[in-house]
């Protein structure tokens, strides 16, 4: 069951008949909250409504991609990776796998042979300072193939995932995304536009982009995701100098980013879905469930609303002008503003969203 209300005027109200009709009797149609008690448990939540995993998994054979939940920004190029493989992107720490975790692969696993887990892959994507090597030796221990992408930092371990992408998906080499080393805002709002083109991510280390990441873009068409703020002026001219094309897609903060994003790369037609995380205003960490959600984001056509007490005037100009045949809103993880559900709910086909679920 959904609670809705309509609000405005009686020309918005006529004007939403049809979105109301969709909402009310599509069988999807909903605003649903995906969270757990904790990152893990959320990550969870969101591989489960992701896909039919435990279909995937029914030979014994599939692929997970494991980021740290404490560590976010050697997580920021996994998207890409784990849509190719229709892989479900779970959370753990540097050297434990919280249970949340653990009992969700075992679940993934269960058709499996005891003792035979070979056919089950599973990506760890970060250093050994962020997932220990005795967390993988632990992983492999159990008969799981397991395989790193991982680097010395954040550009490093994104070039290696990049090279992974190429390797899998000859049509995506050409193409690529760059955020700046502290842009992990940015990358959440363009995860699920890479995800679902199959497009790295390719990450700054401080200080900028390195010469090597910089040669690695030869003859590319780069998007450059954020302001000078977040990949200077000096770092896109030196892509320029390389690049077949780049263009850059900003806005003035975060919020303004993801409102420029949800306008270039959304339209009416393929846009779905509406999905909404945390800003990582408060705490960048906060970040990890819109990075979670990413591959969901990707296969059911939603762009990633970043707001965690208030929206923009730019997101919610974007989402009127895209959003109009959205069919489910949904919020990944707790602490997201009832007010910013609601107004995201309202905005869609003017509904508002009262269930009491979204005060969590």
């Amino acid at each position: 069951e959904i609670g809705v209300r309509l609000v405005g005027s009686e020309m918005c109200i006529r004007d939403s008949a049809q979105t109301l009709l969709s909402w009310l009797y599509n069988e999807n149609a909903r605003v649903d909250i995906l969270a757990g008690e904790n990152r893990y448990e959320t990550a969870v939540e969101v591989a489960k409504e992701y896909a039919d995993q435990n279909k995937a998994f029914s030979g014994g054979t599939g692929k997970i991609v494991m980021v740290n939940g404490n560590s976010l920004v050697d997580g920021l190029s996994a998207s890409p990776l784990a849509a190719q493989a229709n892989a479900p992107m779970l959370l753990v720490e540097k050297d434990r796998i919280p249970k949340a975790t653990a009992d969700y692969i075992k679940t993934l696993a269960g058709n499996a042979e005891v003792g035979n887990l070979s056919g089950i892959e599973i990506d760890i994507v970060g250093g050994t300072s962020v997932v220990s090597k005795s967390l993988e030796r632990e992983l492999e221990g159990y008969g799981f193939d397991v395989e790193r992408f991982g680097g010395d930092n954040r550009e490093e371990t994104s070039l290696e995932v990049a090279e992974a992408v190429f390797s899998n998906n000859k049509s995506s080499k050409g193409n690529a995304y760059v955020v700046g080393a502290q842009g992990e805002a940015d990358a959440m709002s363009i995860a699920p536009v890479a995800a679902g083109a199959e497009t790295p991510i390719i990450v700054a280390k401080n200080g900028g982009l390195s010469e090597d990441a910089i040669d690695e873009l030869k003859g590319f068409n780069v998007t450059v995701i954020g302001g000078e703020n977040a990949v200077s002026a000096a770092d896109f001219k030196a892509l320029k100098a390389k690049a077949n094309s780049i263009i850059r897609v900003a806005g003035e903060n975060r919020q303004a980013t993801n409102a420029a994003i949800i306008n270039k790369y959304y339209t009416i037609s393929n846009t779905s879905n509406v999905i909404v995380a945390k800003d990582g205003q408060n705490n960048k960490n906060e970040l990890i469930d819109a990075l979670a959600a990413a591959n969901m984001a990707s296969e059911k056509k939603a762009p990633i609303v970043l707001a965690t007490n208030k929206l923009s005037t730019s997101q919610i100009n974007a989402l009127e002008l895209k959003g109009k045949n959205a069919e489910a809103l949904y919020q990944v993880g707790n602490g997201v503003a009832r007010d910013v559900v609601k107004e995201i709910a309202q905005r869609l086909g003017c509904l508002l969203y009262t269930s009491d679920a979204a005060d969590d």
